[in-house]
């Protein structure tokens, strides 16, 4: 009697045992059906949003594959969106900085923007206006027809690979410096209401460059069309300063009328500069040069003549803002000596003796 009660609990035991397993297979093959489920629901969502070809891209607000197969965001009728071209060069640092405080300035406006940073990556001497009017130009190819961009934000791309994308449509622009940010309020970097661009940055509140009324560089804004139609600037200035009284030249020339900030109450205090003197010191060799002289009374060419190749272009993000960098390489368009600093030149081959 003892001996098959014993062997009843065991059968029991070993029946029950089998029913939990049965049941945790079960459990166990439920969970994986759903993680399928959901990974497969949300990859046709994914597919459903943008084509396979674009698959693990993270897109940034107003930034589309090139393959949506519609037409470039277009602007609403009430609205309007800068595109702030940054020249740059070996500046990270003030880009850390600057980056975060335009894009929190330009939100407390109601400015909608995307900043575009147009970095020289040649070993001529820094070209301002001709890197300005690259980024006139690689930014209308980005926001119509759409470009290559290295390592977008998806961790999950390889090294060096490339997707398209198409940005969202811009109609005026901030040539802006990296190392100036606007702190007064009344630098208003909103849509310009009158025929003319905006220097926000003018001589009289600047704190370096006071004394030099005709001063026309730092930030200004301008519609794309006016750029367009004074040709941009010249691309002939290598080092620091002509680049910006030739723009103004040509600005007068045209007819146009520059407007200036009003109700500043900060003075000269309404930009704060981070340019460091000691690390960055000032190209200025060549203003004086009679030749650079001589280009500025007999302007030519500009946006129309820009002579330059894209090694890259890559998406970046500084404490969460976007920026597409176009590395860029300048071609020399006039003397030698103008164009490399006499440091970085090689020197004269010696001469065969006759």
């Amino acid at each position: 009697m003892g001996y098959e009660f014993e062997e009843e609990m065991r059968n029991q035991r070993l029946s029950q045992r089998r029913i939990a397993e049965g049941l945790l297979l079960i459990f166990i093959v439920f969970i994986i059906l759903s993680l399928l489920a959901q990974l497969f629901s949300s990859h046709v969502h994914y597919r459903s949003k943008y084509p396979e070809s674009s698959l693990n891209l993270v897109p940034v607000g107003g930034w589309e594959p090139c393959d949506l197969g519609r037409d470039s965001n277009p602007l609403l009728k009430e609205q309007h969106r800068l595109a702030v071209l940054v020249p740059f060069r070996d500046r990270f640092t003030e880009l850390q900085q600057f980056l975060p405080h335009l894009d929190r300035f330009l939100t407390d406006q109601n400015v909608v923007h995307t900043f575009y940073i147009i970095n020289q990556v040649d070993d001529f001497r820094f070209n301002r206006g001709a890197l300005l009017n690259v980024g006139v130009l690689d930014s209308f190819k980005a926001e119509t027809e759409g470009v290559k961009i290295e390592n977008p934000l998806s961790h999950s791309s390889p090294p060096r690979r490339t997707h398209c994308y198409r940005l969202p449509s811009t109609d005026y622009l901030a040539l802006h410096d990296v190392d100036l940010l606007p702190v007064d309020q009344a630098l208003r970097y909103t849509w310009p209401t009158g025929t003319g661009p905006v220097h926000l940055l003018p001589a009289e509140i600047h704190p370096r460059y006071y004394w030099y009324k005709y001063y026309f560089g730092g930030v200004v804004l301008i519609r794309r069309v006016e750029f367009k139609d004074i040709d941009g600037m010249s691309n002939l200035f290598w080092g620091w300063g002509a680049e910006d009284d030739e723009f103004s030249l040509r600005i007068k020339r045209a007819g146009l009328k520059v407007s200036k900030p009003v109700d500043v109450t900060m003075g000269m205090n309404a930009f704060k500069i981070i340019h460091n003197e000691v690390r960055h010191v000032r190209d200025g060799q060549t203003y004086y040069d009679p030749r650079v002289r001589k280009l500025l009374r007999n302007p030519t060419g500009g946006l129309s003549t820009a002579n330059y190749s894209v090694d890259s272009r890559r998406l970046i993000q500084i404490s969460g803002v976007p920026a597409l960098v176009v590395n860029v390489r300048l071609a020399c368009n006039v003397d030698v000596d103008l164009c490399i600093e006499s440091s970085k030149r090689l020197p004269d081959e010696p001469k065969e003796k006759s």
